[in-house]
């Protein structure tokens, strides 16, 4: 609750500071990704490039000559070092942070 004391000032009651306070934590602990502070490794860039360029599981196992299960695997390992939850986000993430640079089509 918010009174206006004789000076003009708000004054806010300790219990909905709190609440305000829990309310806050509680909104950033649930949109908090984990991120794993690990570097990527040579051949998870490559994935990460190829998932950029909208490339399949299938078609990036392809590419690299490897399966399609080691490539869920580099991905599920890709998404946690860069705190993201979504091929989308890992390819604009990536980008951002000048992981990958795509290349000009055309």
């Amino acid at each position: 609750m918010t009174m206006a004391s004789g000076n003009g000032q708000h004054v806010h009651s300790n219990c909905a500071v709190r609440r305000l306070c829990y309310n806050s934590i509680a909104m950033a602990e649930a949109n908090q990704t984990t991120l794993d502070p690990s570097p990527l490794t040579e051949r998870e860039l490559e994935v990460l490039h190829l998932l950029s360029q909208g490339l399949s599981n299938r078609q990036i196992a392809a590419a690299l000559t490897l399966s399609e299960n080691t490539i869920r695997v580099h991905i599920a390992r890709i998404f946690p070092k860069l705190g993201v939850s979504s091929r989308t986000e890992a390819a604009t993430t990536a980008i951002r942070r000048g992981l990958i640079v795509l290349d000009d089509v055309g």
